[in-house]
């Protein structure tokens, strides 16, 4: 199957069983998500026990107004994924050629941009955010830093996204356990050894960032398949960026606010004090581990539902939805239980503080039991994506997710401020974003079998 799949990277998605071939593509996804947070949290650590407790600060303050700067961005790499993976799907080989250019390009240019978007913005934000003076200084060093390395994170998202479009999961994974490594090195090189403080880590991360991305084009470069990368003869081709960026914007606008929600849920947390930031902070650790496995499972069905769409065979796709389904929640529900289980053991891996577990437990309780509800919306939204339906599930999250938190956090809050109270709002938006989600996709199934029954394959 000439320029469907490379045999020895990636996976046919348009025959055969689905199930276990979802499970292969996930798993290298969830990995990478594990070890980018181990390699996140080895910035804060090496920070905190050779820096001291100003550049833990300054280092873990900064990845939320990170990621509310760069989601925009990063979301359109999720564009690239469907349309390089649509024109797989149809063997279409040179527009195939140049959305791969066009999608490595727009990376290029968008990071070069970030560099001047964070740097310019660092100091302002985190004044506004209420950094404290002790820190704000360190933070805004570290900020222009880390977004000089923008050029190479992007190149590295969407250089992945376009490994995955033809099923390759694994060398994305390579690449970015390579740089981890390295990061970990420099490190303790550069913080431990120079004493360079926040610079050190900043440093370190740019350089782990360059190998990423330097390792992520050299797989492309030496692709064999039509997703080849050819260096001498890059194109920017504006209607495939237009497709890239239709379907990647409404994603990334979901991640800005997804974070300023979360960002307000945290200021009440923080409003509880010491004991219960610590509590939710130690928590999120095993919630996170948890969600990756939904994000995987969500990818997964977004880059096989976006081959089996674009060739007309929509009972497949179905089959795709369902299946990443069943195995995302099976996967979510067995981690969990596991993660609930043995929380006290876990938990003593963080704090020995019984007040600290208390607060982790009750957000377990909340958060952790019933997280396998994100399965629904995340892997709906993904094929509804997959579909070219990209706004749709954006403005669901934005409203069912993000306004429900926001409302609960300055509305009911207030009354009742309590952490058990705060903390119930992650499985009631949890349900209504669900529900809403679930009902988008019949409304659309509906129409796309109205007439002949099948589904006619959309131009790209």
């Amino acid at each position: 199957m000439i320029g469907i799949r490379n045999k020895n990277n990636g996976i046919d998605m348009l025959n055969g069983s689905i199930w276990n071939k979802l499970i292969a593509f996930a798993i290298p996804i969830a990995l990478s998500s594990i070890l980018q947070q181990l390699f996140n949290a080895s910035d804060t650590a090496i920070a905190g026990r050779f820096a001291g407790s100003v550049a833990l600060a300054a280092v873990g303050s900064t990845s939320a107004l990170i990621n509310l700067i760069i989601n925009l961005f990063v979301g359109c790499a999720t564009g690239a994924n469907v349309l390089i993976a649509r024109l797989v799907a149809r063997r279409d080989e040179k527009a195939m050629t140049e959305a791969v250019s066009t999608a490595v390009l727009f990376g290029f240019i968008s990071g070069v941009a970030l560099i001047f978007i964070g740097g310019l913005l660092a100091r302002p934000l985190l004044v506004l955010m209420g950094s404290p003076d002790d820190v704000i200084d360190h933070s805004t060093i570290y900020m222009q830093i880390y977004f000089v390395g923008m050029p190479f994170l992007m190149v590295y998202n969407f250089g992945s996204a376009i490994l995955r479009s033809i099923g390759d999961t694994k060398r994305p994974l390579i690449a970015l356990a390579s740089s981890g490594v390295i990061n970990v090195v420099l490190n303790i090189i550069f913080v431990a050894c120079f004493g360079m403080g926040v610079s050190g880590v900043a440093i370190a991360t740019v350089c782990s960032e360059a190998i990423s991305a330097f390792l992520v084009v050299k797989f492309l470069v030496k692709e064999k398949s039509s997703v080849r990368l050819d260096l001498h003869h890059l194109v920017f081709r504006l209607d495939h960026l237009w497709r890239i960026v239709c379907i990647g914007i409404p994603a990334g606008l979901q991640g800005i606010v997804f974070s300023l929600s979360n960002t307000c849920i945290q200021s009440g947390i923080n409003s509880l004090g010491s004991i219960a930031m610590a509590g939710n902070a130690t928590s999120g650790n095993f919630e996170s581990i948890s969600y990756n496995i939904s994000n995987a499972f969500s990818i997964s069905a977004l880059t096989f539902a976006s081959q089996n769409y674009a060739v007309g065979d929509y009972s497949r796709t179905k089959r795709v939805y369902h299946d990443a389904l069943a195995i995302g929640m099976a996967g979510m529900l067995i981690v969990d239980a596991l993660i609930f289980i043995f929380r006290y053991p876990l938990l003593s891996l963080f704090t020995e503080d019984m007040a600290v577990k208390e607060f982790a437990i009750i957000k377990f309780y909340y958060a952790l039991l019933p997280h396998s509800l994100i399965v629904l919306y995340e892997i709906t939204a993904s094929i509804l994506r997959a579909m070219g339906k990209s706004l749709m599930p954006a403005i669901i999250c934005i409203v069912g997710t993000c306004c429900i938190r926001l409302l609960w956090v300055f509305a009911v809050f207030p009354h009742f401020r309590t952490f058990d109270v705060l903390v119930m709002v992650y499985p009631i938006s949890w349900v209504v974003t669900a529900t809403m989600m679930l009902i988008g996709y019949w409304i659309v199934s509906r129409k796309l079998m109205r007439g002949k029954g099948g589904l006619a394959a959309e131009t790209v």
